[in-house]
């Protein structure tokens, strides 16, 4: 009797089954240019995570010199304080000077606060003032070409004219006087246009 084929030989399964298939090697034989590329890609990012290492190593250092310098300041600062401290309790002299350097800085605070306010209420009412408006009511003097001048509103209410102080009004009214303040180009006198 003659045998049964039962199934495909051993050698045709083989063929038949592709699980068992070896599979193409990829990185050699697919494209030679990717591995060159993922090698360089690679060595950049290298590269870079080792510069960011290094900036933040920097960063720490300067953070921490920063800290050191500051505490050795604070420290000379308290040590600076407590010389002084000692010298004023065992100096009598020195104690009272740094009382009167108080007092002074004391002092000079409440100046400038009373001067700060008088000018404040001074703008207020300077202010006020030109709010109203009304008529200028200042002297004019015209002069022997027609042109009109007058004292500005900022010029003192008299001047020292040969030695004498002398009102505004009365200067206005004296020819002589206003015509040398004129041509001397006085900062008191402005032009009417």
């Amino acid at each position: 009797m003659a045998k049964k084929n039962t199934g495909p030989s051993k050698a045709q399964s083989q063929d038949k089954n592709p699980s068992k298939k070896a599979a193409p090697k990829s990185t050699e034989t697919a494209s030679p240019k990717t591995g060159e590329a993922n090698q360089v890609e690679d060595a950049k990012k290298a590269e870079e995570a080792k510069k960011a290492e290094e900036a933040k190593k920097a960063a720490e250092a300067e953070k921490a010199k920063k800290a050191a310098e500051a505490e050795k300041a604070k420290k000379a600062a308290e040590a600076e304080k407590a010389k002084k401290a000692a010298e004023a309790e065992t100096n009598p002299t020195v104690k009272r000077q740094l009382e009167a350097k108080a007092l002074r800085a004391k002092n000079a605070k409440k100046a400038a606060k009373a001067a700060k306010e008088k000018s404040n209420k001074d703008e207020e009412t300077k202010a006020a003032a030109e709010k109203k408006g009304g008529k200028d009511t200042r002297p004019v003097f015209e002069d022997d070409r027609g042109l009109k001048y007058r004292f500005k509103k900022t010029a003192p209410k008299s001047l020292n004219i040969d030695g004498r102080s002398v009102k505004v009004t009365d200067i206005v009214k004296n020819e002589e006087v206003m015509l040398s303040l004129v041509y001397g180009n006085s900062n008191f006198i402005e032009q009417i246009h």
